[in-house]
């Protein structure tokens, strides 16, 4: 039998079962009914992945890239956001001298760095994946979208950079100094989602 052949076979087994203890026509309860085929619990392995055999390896590729974008977007959208929310809160401690302003402004800024980190590794698995899943677009305009992807590199970098000190300048620094060294955070954040939107485009 061919490939799509056997695939079939095994989705057709996997669905109806082997006639025999636990199929259809096999045996009865205590009440006289049929026994339910567990299709869950007896499925042997083959069957399991045999749907996703069939995958074209561009199918796959547009999954794994949907679900890698899936996931990043939501840290990227926390990253450009969170910083402005950061320096609008500590700009309210410093004014006021609020104690809760304070405490809000530094637990945003854990988690943060949190999300920051692990939009990063997502970003870069990302950088990845476009040249090893679309090797053919990257051949071909990869000499255009290097550009802003390049100006990307550099933003996040200068946000890394001002994010340590941002975090470890807690009581090390002046309240408005440290203020001041968030806003680099903030533009580099938002220029690197203006470069990504431009590689896009």
């Amino acid at each position: 039998m061919t490939r799509p052949e056997v695939l079939q076979d095994l989705l057709r087994r996997g669905a109806h079962g082997p006639r025999g203890a636990g199929s259809p026509g096999g045996r009865r309860d205590a009440h006289g009914r049929r026994r339910r085929w567990d299709t869950a619990r007896r499925r042997p392995p083959e069957v399991i992945c045999a749907s996703v055999l069939a995958l074209t390896s561009l199918e796959a590729a547009r999954i794994q890239m949907a679900v890698s974008l899936a996931f990043h977007i939501v840290f990227a959208s926390l990253g450009v956001g969170l910083p402005l929310m950061l320096l609008i809160a500590e700009y309210r401690a410093n004014r006021t001298g609020d104690a809760v302003w304070m405490a809000l402004t530094r637990r945003w800024a854990r988690a943060f760095g949190i999300l920051f980190a692990v939009g990063a590794v997502s970003g870069t698995v990302l950088s990845f994946a476009l040249g090893l899943f679309w090797p053919g677009l990257m051949g071909r305009w990869g000499a255009v979208i290097g550009l802003p992807f390049a100006l990307e590199a550099f933003a996040f970098f200068i946000e890394a950079i001002f994010l340590g000190i941002y975090l470890y300048g807690w009581d090390r620094l002046s309240p408005w100094t440290h203020w001041l060294c968030g806003w680099p955070v903030a533009i580099s954040g938002a220029a690197s989602a203006v470069f990504v939107v431009g590689a896009n485009s």
